[in-house]
């Protein structure tokens, strides 16, 4: 920062004002300051106030290429400008909010086709922001939602180089907030579903934001921290998950029983029994112990079914029932002494 001291009116004469221009043309970066006290404040504030809004604008101009664009004094140009940038700010538009929904044949391949489409189908590439936005509410519908390759290639819509902070403030402050925030979104749907990204889909948010950028510091957390949590739990399951709900089943009980090794899973169907009016399956499992319980109820006591209860596995849940009997009646008391005398 360039800052003059006071001069007053009387001190001040044209060969300033050339001063000041001369330093103005020399100067590529800095704010200038000039504080003028005198009788004709008002006649030659507005001088500096021409010089330094040219300055400004200069240098901001500077520091932001294509901040500023320049279009032609004629009608008939602007006009034609105008009405092309609405015609691919509709067709992106359109792309983003409707083509999702209205694709008959949802997959993977269809899924990465419009992606391809969004980065070929214009020359300046526009609302990328709502065109993830719509690609990470659809991706369930497409069956896409754990497929690393898939969020590479929807990282990969944005620009290169732009959205790169210069300083220390921008990075702290979240330069471009609204697409660092929509890649976050993007990361943090990863986190959910359990796709651990890579070190190319680093080197793709780094070459769009930069080392310091928000996203950049999300993604090496979850580069730390999921490994750790990834083989955690004792009780590992396929990946992925099988759809056949009884092999689901069998895995939810076999999790449930591992208090106790001695612990049998057993597969009862209904189609071995006479009468019935569904054919379907009970996964049950017991410990010896419990079967023993079971022998000591007679046709007397009753055996209450409790439940539902609830198990996930990843993202699929698990309801089961438990059999509950009234508490046996205590045994009688020993009566023999320690010493063994009655």
């Amino acid at each position: 920062m360039f800052i003059l001291g006071l001069v007053h009116m009387h001190e001040v004469r044209v060969r300033y004002v050339n001063v000041l221009l001369t330093f103005l043309k020399k100067k590529k970066s800095g704010v200038l300051v000039l504080c003028l006290i005198g009788e004709k404040f008002l006649e030659k504030i507005r001088v500096i106030r021409r010089m330094t809004s040219v300055y400004l604008r200069w240098m901001l101009q500077r520091l932001r290429p294509g901040r500023f664009q320049y279009y032609s004094t004629s009608n008939q140009a602007s006009g034609n400008k105008e009405k092309s940038s609405e015609d691919e700010e509709v067709t992106e538009k359109r792309l983003t909010h409707v083509t999702f929904e209205s694709i008959e044949e949802k997959n993977r391949q269809s899924y990465l086709q419009l992606i391809q489409a969004f980065e070929t189908q214009s020359r300046h590439r526009k609302n990328y922001v709502e065109f993830i936005t719509a690609a990470l509410r659809n991706m369930k519908h497409y069956g896409v939602h754990q497929d690393l390759q898939v969020y590479k290639a929807l990282s990969n819509v944005m620009p290169k180089g732009k959205f790169i902070p210069t300083n220390r403030i921008q990075s702290e402050f979240m330069h471009y907030p609204k697409q660092q925030q929509v890649q976050i979104d993007l990361l943090e749907q990863m986190e959910d579903n359990g796709v651990m990204p890579d070190v190319e889909m680093e080197a793709i948010l780094v070459n769009t934001f930069g080392h310091r950028g928000h996203p950049v510091r999300k993604l090496r957390r979850m580069l730390y921290w999921m490994p750790k949590f990834k083989n955690l739990s004792p009780w590992l399951l396929p990946k992925p998950m099988p759809n056949d709900d009884l092999e689901v089943a069998k895995l939810a009980v076999q999790r449930i029983m591992t208090v106790d090794l001695q612990a049998t899973v057993e597969v009862f169907e209904t189609k071995d029994v006479d009468n019935v009016l569904d054919e379907t399956w009970i996964v049950s499992g017991q410990t010896p112990k419990q079967k023993e319980l079971i022998k000591l109820y007679r046709d007397a006591k009753a055996i209450y079914i409790e439940g539902p209860f609830y198990i996930w596995l990843r993202n699929r849940c698990v309801s089961y029932f438990i059999l509950r009997g009234d508490a046996l009646p205590p045994p009688p008391p020993d009566t023999t002494n320690t010493d063994g005398e009655y």
